[in-house]
């Protein structure tokens, strides 16, 4: 499955600057993209438009070669198969407890009461938030919220998931625990899309990296391409990763070995 947004413009009422400037792009089921660049380049814009809770000025959106009309019914089948996960899982919830938020999407399209609790327990179990279900959203955790709102995107049964800034007030063990439920989400072949401002993590996770600047797409490739690319990134006003700079720092060469994690890292040291 495949979702393209084709040359898409988009400002914001009372702003002359396009937010979004006639950006063109293509995703498949299975990536695992990067979306970064400075505050402010419209990232975030990019994903409300891509899930439809922005409808752009100009431009339009497919799925599978099909003209999406947001303009009709057709917006509903947009974001069901597009799931938005927001910074900030309090602007997410609807209901006051974990299972009734999870629940609500899958009732609300039609699923019967059982159907929506086999659902259910499959999502719980897959992101283990079993122990969740009965309690009160606001007596969790940021980490724990921010499974829950996982939960109830996944809930929609979509293809394809954005995640917008999704490591924002997290601390160390709940990062690695999204990534952690990232890799799962991989695993069954979703296609993800995260915007971060985390360069390690982009350079440990991605597959594609997308940088944007003034609602534009500046650069688009694999990792390699990408983030060890020097020019573009002091354009972009970001930085190389430290892995990479480690290993520029003692002329180790890239196309010999391509270390994702400080572990692999460690390893390539011992061997040399």
């Amino acid at each position: 499955m495949e979702i393209e947004l084709r040359n898409l413009y988009f400002k914001y009422e009372h702003n002359q600057r396009e937010i979004i400037n006639g950006l063109s792009l293509k995703i498949n089921k299975g990536e695992r993209i990067v979306v970064l660049g400075e505050n402010g380049m419209g990232k975030s814009t990019l994903f409300l438009l891509a899930n439809g809770i922005l409808k752009a000025q100009k431009g339009n959106i497919y799925i599978n070669h099909k003209l999406i009309n947001v303009n009709s019914h057709d917006i509903y089948r947009l974001r069901q198969t597009v799931g938005l996960v927001f910074q900030n899982p309090d602007v997410q919830f609807i209901a006051p407890t974990v299972e009734e938020e999870i629940s609500f999407a899958a009732l609300n399209r039609g699923l019967s009461t059982e159907d929506t609790k086999l659902l259910m327990d499959r999502i719980s179990k897959m992101l283990d938030i079993q122990d969740l279900m009965p309690l009160a959203l606001h007596t969790l955790s940021g980490g724990q919220k921010k499974l829950v709102s996982i939960a109830s995107v996944l809930s929609l049964e979509p293809e394809f998931i954005f995640f917008d800034e999704p490591s924002a007030g997290l601390d160390y063990r709940n990062s690695q625990k999204l990534i952690y439920t990232l890799n799962k989400l991989h695993k069954k072949n979703y296609g993800l899309v995260v915007s971060t401002h985390d360069i390690d993590f982009a350079w440990e996770w991605a597959d594609r990296i997308i940088i944007l600047n003034e609602g534009k797409i500046a650069a688009d490739g694999s990792v390699l391409e990408v983030l060890t690319d020097k020019r573009i990134i002091e354009q972009q006003g970001l930085r190389l990763p430290y892995i990479y700079q480690f290993m520029d720092m003692f002329s180790i060469s890239i196309k010999d070995v391509f270390p994702r994690t400080m572990e692999e890292l460690k390893l390539l040291r011992k061997d040399c």
